[in-house]
């Protein structure tokens, strides 16, 4: 009895102070945790639906460290800055826990159709901020550790109809690590099939190209890095390949199968698998500084300045492009005309290293004050 008499006076100043608490401070500030359609409602979607969505242009906040929209038109502010980072429509807009309005664990996932279908939620959760994993380009995977596809009858490798490799010689598989040492799918090129193979030796991997007969093309042997291929175009009389031929800064050339090879040496890109198949351009850095080459004619869109400094291609547009009716591992010969369709469909920008979106003509996207 006596250590309740104790107790019950605390309990009471306990119940007086949070009810004090409840007077002092507003319901308002209780009700200011929004859920993600909610968020999604009043932040986003009242601002940009009397907008095409080709036409939003992100535009980042220092201040904040987030990412609005901006008119392409008017450069007209359209939203507060609410992504994590800078995202497009094209068609959709695909915000992978980058729309949030707090900290990291306030983000929400949220997938939403362009302005053509009225801007309608495909999909919107709530989740612990995360970044997703960049999947690996399924063309650069190795053909399986399946020892069956194994076949001495030929010197080389076959393929199916979708390019995949399904035999090959014994020389282009590891008994020791049980992997094979060719790629799972072969670059399709004027009837022809070429795959990348690899050999480790000497706690050394390097890396050539074969045809489907399994002879080393000239050029392309026990090379130190993996060549990185540029997606063919139809009216190209070529294959061409980014190689590493010195190990320095400018170290790399575009050469092709039948022995030709760029006047200028380029630094390691790090756009050559980005857009290429939808839009065919890539940024590349020489010793005059960065430039955007247009991969269907080997020529360039912005030529290389020391003024320049380019992070990242994007576009934006409506309706789905080339791109996503070819999976990742598919390598096909890709029409030009379908590419300047693409070109003609969409509003493409370089980022730059002050969060700044140019366009191809270097006009400069900046909120208007």
């Amino acid at each position: 009895m006596i250590i309740k008499a104790k107790i019950t006076p605390i309990l009471n100043k306990m119940y007086k102070i949070l009810l004090a608490l409840i007077i002092i401070f507003p319901l308002n500030v209780f009700s200011q945790k929004l859920g993600c359609k909610e968020k999604l409602e009043a932040q986003l979607l009242s601002k940009i639906k009397p907008y095409k969505s080709k036409n939003l242009v992100p535009y980042y906040l220092e201040k904040d460290k987030k990412w609005g929209f901006l008119h392409k038109e008017s450069r007209k502010k359209i939203t507060e800055p609410i992504f994590k980072k800078p995202i497009f429509f094209n068609p959709r807009l695909v915000a992978d826990h980058a729309f949030e309005t707090k900290g990291n664990e306030d983000g929400c996932y949220t997938i939403l159709h362009g302005s053509k279908k009225n801007y309608d939620v495909y999909y919107v959760s709530e989740g612990d901020y995360g970044i997703s994993e960049q999947v690996h380009n399924e063309s650069f995977k190795e053909a399986g550790n399946n020892r069956e596809m194994i076949n001495n009858d030929i010197s080389g490798f076959e393929v199916n109809e979708k390019g995949a490799i399904i035999s090959y010689n014994s020389k282009y598989y590891d008994f020791n690590n049980n992997k094979a040492r060719i790629d799972r799918y072969a670059i399709k090129f004027n009837e022809k099939y070429y795959a990348v193979v690899n050999k480790h030796e000497n706690y050394t991997t390097t890396y050539s190209i074969i045809n489907q007969d399994g002879n080393v093309i000239e050029g392309f042997e026990n090379m130190r890095k993996r060549p990185i291929y540029k997606y063919t175009f139809a009216t190209p009389e070529d294959l061409w390949f980014l190689i590493e031929i010195e190990n320095n800064s400018l170290g790399y050339v575009f050469r092709s199968v039948n022995q030709k090879e760029s006047t200028e040496k380029f630094k390691h890109p790090y756009s050559m698998t980005i857009l290429p198949k939808t839009i065919g351009y890539a940024i590349l850095v020489t010793e005059k500084g960065y430039g955007v080459m247009d991969l269907t004619t080997m020529e360039w869109r912005i030529e290389p300045s020391s003024e320049n400094v380019f992070y990242a291609l994007y576009y934006a547009s409506s309706e789905l492009l080339l791109d996503k009716n070819y999976p990742e591992h598919i390598i096909p010969e890709i029409p030009v005309e379908k590419i300047n369709e693409n070109r003609k469909k969409s509003n493409i920008y370089i980022l730059n290293s002050k969060e700044q979106f140019y366009d191809l003509d270097l006009n400069l996207y900046t909120v208007k004050r």
